[in-house]
C-alpha cells in the first residue's frame, strides 16, 4: 500500500486527485466546482442582502426549486439566467473578468 503524499498546495492537491487540466476527470471536477462556487456566491449575497428565495423567484419568474438547486450547485444554468437572477433578483451587478 502506498502512503499518501502530502500535497504542497491546494492546486497540487487538485491535480493529484483529479489530474491535469484538460483530462476528462479534471474537466468534470472543474465544471462541478464552478457550479458550486456560483451557488455559494449567490446564496451568500442573497442572505447578506436579506432577500428570500421566494422574493428572487417572484422577481425573476423562476421556480423556487431551481433557485434552491442553483444555491446547492446542482444545476447548470445559462449565463443569461444567472445574470437575470443577480441583476433582477438580487439587484446587484454581475461582473465577469477574463484573465
Amino acid at each position: 500500500m502506498n502512503p499518501l503524499k502530502t500535497p504542497t498546495s491546494y492546486k497540487q492537491h487538485i491535480e493529484d486527485r483529479f489530474g491535469r487540466k484538460g483530462t476528462p476527470k479534471r474537466d468534470e471536477f472543474d465544471k462541478k466546482s464552478l457550479k458550486f462556487k456560483l451557488g455559494v456566491l449567490f446564496n451568500t449575497t442573497r442572505k447578506k442582502e436579506k432577500i428570500s428565495k421566494e422574493d428572487i423567484a417572484e422577481r425573476t419568474n423562476t421556480k423556487l426549486e431551481l433557485i434552491s438547486k442553483i444555491e446547492l450547485g446542482l444545476v447548470d444554468i445559462t449565463l443569461s439566467k444567472y445574470r437575470q437572477l443577480v441583476e433582477v433578483g438580487l439587484q446587484k451587478k454581475l461582473n465577469i473578468t477574463i484573465e
